[in-house]
C-alpha cells in the first residue's frame, strides 16, 4: 500500500487506502520507466543522436513527473514539470517512445 499512487488530480490523505482502485502501483511505473529509458539509451529504434536525446530526455522527463506525482500529486507534478522545463505533461507524453506512452497510459488510466 505504501507504493500506491492516486490517480486524482490532487492529494487527498489515505486516498490510495480507502479508494485503492483510484491508484496505481509506483513500483511498475518505474519498471516502465527504467525499461523506456534502457531502450532510449541503447538507440534500438536507430534514431539519429538528435532524436535520440530528444526521446531520452522526455522519458527522464516523464520520469520526474512520476516521482513528484508519488511525492505530492499530478497536479503538484504538472506544475513543476512545467515551471522548471518549460513542458507541459501532455508534451512530454507525446515525446517519449510509443510503447511508454501505451503503457504508461494503461498502468496510470490516463492519456494526458
Amino acid at each position: 500500500m505504501r507504493a500506491r499512487v492516486s490517480r486524482w488530480p490532487v492529494a487527498l490523505p489515505y486516498a490510495t487506502r480507502w479508494a485503492g482502485r483510484y491508484s496505481f502501483d509506483m513500483r511498475k511505473a518505474l519498471s516502465i520507466h527504467a525499461h523506456a529509458i534502457n531502450q532510449a539509451a541503447s538507440n534500438s529504434q536507430h534514431q539519429s543522436p538528435k532524436a535520440k536525446a530528444f526521446t531520452l530526455l522526455a522519458e527522464l522527463l516523464l520520469m520526474q513527473h512520476t516521482c513528484h506525482w508519488y511525492c505530492r500529486s499530478k497536479m503538484v507534478a504538472s506544475a513543476r514539470l512545467l515551471a522548471r522545463h518549460q513542458t507541459a505533461y501532455a508534451q512530454v507524453l507525446s515525446s517519449v517512445a510509443a510503447q511508454t506512452r501505451r503503457s504508461y497510459g494503461a498502468l496510470t488510466g490516463l492519456s494526458g
